[in-house]
C-alpha cells in the first residue's frame, strides 16, 4: 500500500515555470516537455472543479515536479516556496485513500472520474506534521507517465 521505496517524486509550486525550470536545468536536471491540461477534481469540501494543470517533471530520479501556481486549484500561489507534497505510487488510489482516512490525515483535491469518485491521485495532510502527501495511482496513469518521461507528449492529464 503506502510503502517509503514508492515514493517517486518532490512536487513544488513555482510562481513562473519556465524559471524554475531553467534554474534547475543550470543544474544538470532535464525536463519532459511541459503538460497543459484541465484537470477534473473535487475541492476539500467535494466540489467539482475543472483546473487547469500546467506542470512537467524532471527526467532524473528523484524526480522533481513542478506545477505553475494557480489560485483556485490544488496549486495556489500561496503554496508557492516550499516543497508541496510528497508524491507515492498506489497500485490503487481507493485502498490509499482509506488507509489515510483511518489514519486521521486530512483529504484535500484529489482527481475525479466522470461519475465524480476519487480517480487517478489524492492529496492528504498527514495528522501531526502538515506534511502534504499525493497518491498516485499507478494502474490508471503510470504508463503514461512513463511514456511522457521517455519523450512523448503526456496524453492522459483528463482520463488515461
Amino acid at each position: 500500500m503506502i510503502a517509503p521505496e514508492n515514493l517517486f517524486h518532490v512536487g513544488f509550486v513555482v510562481a513562473d515555470l519556465g524559471r524554475a525550470q531553467a534554474e534547475l536545468e543550470a543544474l544538470g536536471h532535464t525536463f519532459a516537455p511541459t503538460m497543459d491540461a484541465p484537470v477534473q477534481v473535487l475541492t476539500p469540501e467535494g466540489a467539482p472543479v475543472q483546473a487547469q494543470a500546467t506542470l512537467t517533471y524532471s527526467l532524473q530520479e528523484p524526480r522533481i515536479e513542478l506545477i505553475q501556481a494557480l489560485d483556485g486549484t490544488p496549486w495556489p500561489t500561496s503554496a508557492v516556496g516550499a516543497i508541496h507534497h510528497l508524491g507515492y505510487w498506489v497500485d490503487a488510489l481507493a485502498p490509499a485513500m482509506e488507509q489515510a482516512d483511518a489514519e486521521g490525515w486530512t483529504r484535500q483535491w484529489h482527481g475525479r472520474d466522470d461519475e465524480g469518485r476519487p480517480a487517478r491521485f489524492a492529496y492528504y495532510l498527514m495528522a501531526h506534521n502538515d506534511v502534504r502527501v499525493e497518491f498516485v495511482d499507478r494502474s490508471v496513469i503510470g504508463a503514461s507517465l512513463e511514456r511522457w518521461w521517455a519523450g512523448d507528449a503526456y496524453r492522459g492529464a483528463a482520463r488515461d
